[in-house]
């Protein structure tokens, strides 16, 4: 009986979310038409994001909160934010809340996905991952980003994680390009999201999910051939955090680490 319910909860809270990103679309569209800077753009963008998702939130029960929003200024300068990558929730809970001044990097094949795939296209900064040109591609428009002052947002795992570990090795892309430019990385959790949504279901239940951002690391003192070192910092104050935070993981805590050190 209660997976019946989760099914039909399930559905009303993917349709009703897709019915609501027809709003989102408009706002994109309309953003997309104006004679003004990309940050206006932005700024309309992540407005209509922020309304539309508090609205969904609202009707679905599930509440999203941010924690650590005092430790940083996006609007006054670039970071680049990297997260860790739970599931269809990621979008949800980051579109609630990301309102500054930022380009996140995503994979080419999200345009494809019908409304979401514009969406993502206006914003974003697509990547090809099986391209070297590609890759090479999205690193200098996200340097031109950051000394334009527009922030970056990456998920250095590269994909959702769907493994028994709280965290897959990092890709070291972030971290040198936080060394080469020297903007600081500012490292954020999502937290409770797998025990709302769990590995390789559609299926979401209502409950309580929350963006936390760190404390900014700068890369002061490393090299491009200490990016490892410098993600395995990041990535640890991460873990930490899921660790003793996050409701799914102190409830069922990993044996071990299987994949401590980044690839």
């Amino acid at each position: 009986m209660r997976k019946l319910i989760y099914s039909f909860y399930s559905g009303y809270a993917l349709i009703l979310f897709f019915l609501l990103a027809i709003f989102i679309f408009i706002a994109y569209v309309i953003a997309s038409l104006l004679p003004i800077s990309d940050k206006g753009k932005l700024r309309i963008c992540y407005r209509a994001n922020n309304l539309i998702l508090t609205i969904w939130g609202f009707l679905t029960g599930i509440q999203m909160s941010m924690i650590g929003r005092e430790k940083i200024s996006p609007n006054d300068k670039a970071y680049i934010f990297t997260g860790n990558h739970v599931n269809m929730l990621d979008i949800a809970i980051m579109g609630r809340f990301i309102d500054f001044y930022g380009k996140p990097l995503a994979k080419k094949e999200i345009v494809k996905i019908p409304i979401l795939g514009f969406l993502f296209k206006t914003i974003s900064i697509l990547v090809d991952r099986e391209s070297g040109e590609s890759r090479q591609q999205s690193l200098e428009i996200m340097t031109a980003n950051l000394q334009k002052g527009v922030s970056v947002l990456l998920m250095p795992e590269g994909t959702r994680n769907r493994t028994p570990d709280p965290l897959m090795p990092f890709k070291l892309g972030a971290f040198r390009l936080s060394i080469h430019t020297g903007v600081p990385i500012v490292p954020f959790v999502l937290l409770n999201l797998k025990e709302l949504q769990p590995v390789k279901s559609w299926q979401v239940k209502p409950g309580h999910i929350t963006l936390k951002f760190l404390d900014p690391i700068y890369p002061h003192g490393f090299t491009i051939d200490q990016a490892e070192e410098y993600a395995s910092l990041i990535r640890t104050k991460m873990l930490e955090v899921l660790l003793t935070e996050d409701s799914y993981w102190v409830k069922n805590p990993p044996v071990q680490d299987s994949k401590a050190n980044p690839a």
